[in-house]
């Protein structure tokens, strides 16, 4: 279980560096 929410934070991170622009 905890191993389940701690790979959503992991997806939400990686989906917030990708809304970061690449400038």
């Amino acid at each position: 279980e905890s191993s389940l929410y701690l790979m959503e934070g992991i997806v939400k991170s990686l989906a917030d560096i990708e809304k970061l622009p690449d400038e």
